[in-house]
């Protein structure tokens, strides 16, 4: 596949995988159980080696609470593969603040940027996604919610070579 194909495959599944975390679902539909795809194409799975061609889609939290003015850490293995790109979605952090994720690669664990903000959307949602290069074989991704409420936050992790 061509370099320009792969990146429109990507930018592609990322999308949907995006909308999938902001669509809202009525609420006995969010009581049931979901299966989640943890491996597409020929990956090994979580936390698993990517081959070469491979991708793996890794839930990271789901609707874990972060109270104000805390962080949570969440860690994956990374190697094997050259993008990750990481989605949130969740309820609260109203009031002052930013709730902000920051992506951490090693070893020794260096964040790869700035904190990347989380969008407050309608109905007290909150949204956001980073793309980047995988700097390491370990990612640990971190939450930092600086708002002055309690946040409910969901995160995957989507892989590529």
């Amino acid at each position: 596949m061509r370099s320009g194909k792969k990146g429109m495959l990507f930018l592609s599944v990322l999308t949907l995988v995006m909308a999938a975390f902001v669509t809202a679902e009525p609420a006995e539909a969010q009581l049931r159980p979901r299966e989640m795809p943890t491996s597409v194409g020929d990956s090994t799975g979580p936390s698993g080696p990517g081959p070469a061609g491979g991708t793996r889609f890794e839930p990271l939290a789901h609707e874990v609470t972060i109270p104000a003015g805390e962080s949570a850490r969440f860690e994956t293995r990374s190697g094997g593969f050259s993008r990750v790109a990481v989605l949130a979605a969740g309820q609260g952090g109203s009031g002052e603040g930013m709730v902000g994720i920051v992506t951490l690669f090693g070893p020794p664990l260096v964040p790869s940027g700035p904190p990347a903000p989380l969008v407050a959307g309608p109905e007290g949602r909150i949204f956001g996604h980073t793309v980047q290069p995988v700097l390491g074989p370990a990612m640990v991704v971190v939450v930092n919610n600086g708002s002055s409420s309690d946040v409910v936050i969901s995160l995957s992790a989507y892989f590529t070579r």
